[in-house]
């Protein structure tokens, strides 16, 4: 089974030129994209995962609440790197908040802020990098 690129986003929209820039770079049978915490941490235990993109702020519960979805976010991401330590994740995130952003370092995790002009490259330079087929 080839390995994938692992994207969690509940934006669609955002995250389409993401998915469009993958599929023309690797293929596309190279990710899999999920807009739900609970089914990306299926995928991780289902697929073999490569690398793993995720943002922080997501809808907990069905409702988004930002303190409530950046905590689940932030549960979210310790609950991956205990599980799957030395798998390659980049949190790719409007959240801008020094603490949150230590927290992503302490998970040895990288941090991208969607709000930054060159974020989209920086993705995609962390996918270059990390992105093993076998």
């Amino acid at each position: 089974m080839s390995k994938k690129i692992l994207i969690i986003d509940d934006e669609p929209t955002q995250i389409e030129p993401v998915i469009d820039r993958i599929e023309f770079t690797f293929g596309p049978d190279s990710f899999i994209y999920t807009q739900y915490f609970d089914e990306g941490l299926l995928a991780l235990e289902k697929e073999n995962i490569s690398c793993l993109s995720i943002d922080l702020i997501m809808p907990a519960d069905g409702a988004l609440k930002y303190k409530d979805s950046l905590i689940n976010g932030i549960n979210a991401l310790k609950q991956i790197r205990e599980e799957h330590q030395g798998l390659p994740i980049v949190c790719y995130t409007v959240v801008k908040e020094e603490e949150t952003i230590q927290k992503i370092i302490n998970y040895h995790s990288e941090y991208i802020s969607k709000k930054d002009d060159d974020g989209f490259y920086k993705l995609f330079k962390f996918f270059n990098t990390n992105f093993k087929r076998q």
